[in-house]
């Protein structure tokens, strides 16, 4: 093979090959991307005995339910334990609804990746109320769930309910296809996004490197010189 021949087939190799390992690369990094889910019950000061009736209720729902195993959810209620120090602190750094707080929360729930923080707390005449802090807004959300309190235990009625309702709603029924269509299916092929395709990035390595071809083809070759005219349309 001639030298011109050698130069255009490694760029034609170059074409392929590194559009193709950009393409996989770029897919590997939007996959990567975790995606927020659950809510996390936290007591604010020293509200655990109000927090946890909520908490088992929201951790029992599936589609509340977050990342979280049970030792971090007992120092989000207020425990104390050496290995998630650091989370401790975060939880007892929130005070209420001023802007340390709210970067606190917001801190807590990008770690976990949770859609939400159920924020409970006890004022000075034993009334407990919970408020949620949005990740997605690092805001709270104006309604308040009040608990019910009888004798030394708490009950927090519909507000389960109105969390799953709010972040685990129900999914769409499904369209029920009519007797002609399932008679003649129609045959699809499924689609991707165009940043995904090597056939995207192959033609825009093309266009980059077509241009590399054409000055390697232009320059010397066993001796003998290829000249290239241009003539521009006016």
């Amino acid at each position: 093979m001639s030298r011109l021949g050698t130069r255009l087939f490694f760029v034609a190799m170059l074409a392929t090959a590194v559009p193709l390992g950009a393409s996989k690369a770029f897919a590997d990094s939007v996959q990567a991307i975790p995606v927020a889910h659950g809510v996390a019950v936290l007591a604010q000061g020293d509200a655990k005995d109000a927090m946890w009736p909520l908490a088992q209720g929201v951790y029992a729902d599936p589609g509340l339910r977050p990342a979280l195993d049970e030792k971090h959810a007992r120092v989000l209620a207020g425990e104390k334990i050496e290995a998630l120090s650091e989370l401790g602190e975060l939880r007892a750094g929130v005070k209420g609804d001023d802007a340390a707080s709210r970067q606190l929360l917001q801190t807590i729930g990008e770690r976990y990746n949770v859609q939400a923080i159920v924020v409970v707390s006890v004022d000075e005449n034993g009334t407990a109320t919970a408020r949620t802090f949005q990740t997605s807004s690092k805001t709270f959300d104006a309604a308040v769930f009040v608990a019910k309190k009888e004798n030394d235990t708490f009950a927090w009625p519909g507000a389960v309910d109105a969390l799953h309702k709010q972040f685990a709603p129900t999914p769409p029924a499904a369209p029920v296809a009519s007797s002609k269509q399932k008679e003649e299916p129609q045959k699809t092929i499924p689609g991707k996004p165009f940043y995904l395709s090597p056939w995207f990035w192959g033609a825009l390595g093309a266009a980059v490197i077509g241009g590399l071809a054409i000055i390697l083809a232009t320059q010397d070759a066993s001796g003998d010189t290829l000249k290239l005219q241009l003539k521009v349309p006016k």
